[in-house]
């Protein structure tokens, strides 16, 4: 029997469920500083390490599509995390400060059920077919890279080669050999299906500014939003982090060993509970001074002679 809490993550390219296992404390605090350390190349190597650590089914990374990556990644957040997303923003005009908090449920809902065809045939001639999918790489480093990160299979004289396995750099180098101009015909497919994928994440409306348009915040398929977004519902503030765990195990003497194994939702819900305590203790307490003070008996004392 296992003992990992375990939870089902819908993978749309794919069409399947796969299971996975909590993201612990300790891992959720190595994930923040991992993007605070602003290493593009590390961040990736790092969601590619903790993906295939938190899967509990046998998955080849590299069918993964930049969709799925974003879906594991997000139900991860609001499992273990916290579903909600609160986003501060400043007015530039009057300084006034603004909130918008996101519901992350829905915006997975609509990643997840985006009505998308997400593979696709290019036919070149009799020949040779290249069918492609959405690009692997969750980070969008520029539009050739990206192009050639769709490339699925090619299929030349009905002989199926497989490219899940090549990098970017081996991909070019076989569409360069190809006959035809096969990379400008790609390219021109590519640029329909990025018109035709286009998610509303939330709308920016200044309260503060009736003549400042507001601004809508979308998911596109070739931008960098899937990466920059993963990036936004991630990052906090450390300080806060380990504040938390001090708060805790002062208060209520947890071991810092323990506070690793469970998630952050989870010690939030103990700081919540420790909260409520303090709050209690302190009304009781102001309750039971204006007690004394409006001359109610309390119990033990003598009553004062005069």
């Amino acid at each position: 029997m296992s003992d990992h809490f375990k939870f089902r993550i819908y993978l749309p390219t794919l069409e399947k469920y796969v299971y996975f296992k909590e993201l612990t404390s300790k891992d959720h605090l190595v994930f923040i500083k991992t993007l605070q350390n602003v290493d593009h190349n590390i961040t990736l190597k790092y969601f590619r390490d903790l993906i295939l650590k938190l899967c509990d089914n046998a998955v080849n990374y590299n069918e993964l599509t930049r969709i799925d990556i974003f879906c594991i990644l997000l139900n991860i957040r609001i499992i273990c995390v916290s579903s909600l997303l609160k986003l501060k923003f400043k007015c530039e005009k009057t300084d006034k400060v603004y909130n918008i908090e996101l519901d992350l449920y829905d915006i997975l809902d609509r990643v997840t059920n985006y009505d998308y065809q997400y593979t696709d045939e290019v036919t070149i001639n009799d020949d040779l077919q290249i069918q492609l999918k959405v690009p692997i790489e969750l980070k969008y480093s520029d539009l050739q890279s990206t192009i050639l990160d769709c490339i699925d299979r090619i299929i030349l004289f009905d002989n199926i080669h497989e490219l899940q396995e090549y990098n970017t750099d081996q991909r070019k180098t076989i569409i360069d050999n190809l006959p035809g101009d096969v990379f400008n015909e790609i390219t021109r497919v590519v640029d329909e299906k990025h018109k035709s994928y286009d998610i509303e994440i939330f709308e920016q409306k200044n309260p503060h500014n009736e003549d400042e348009k507001p601004i809508k915040h979308t998911l596109n398929l070739y931008s960098d939003s899937f990466y920059q977004f993963i990036r936004l519902i991630y990052d906090e503030n450390l300080n806060n982090i380990y504040q938390v765990r001090y708060i805790l195990g002062k208060q209520l003497g947890m071991s810092a060993t323990y506070l690793e194994t469970i998630t952050q939702s989870e010690v939030e819900i103990y700081l919540k509970l420790l909260e409520k305590e303090i709050h209690d203790q302190k009304k009781a307490a102001e309750k039971a001074s204006k007690q004394s003070t409006d001359g109610y008996d309390i119990p033990g004392m003598m009553p004062t002679k005069t």
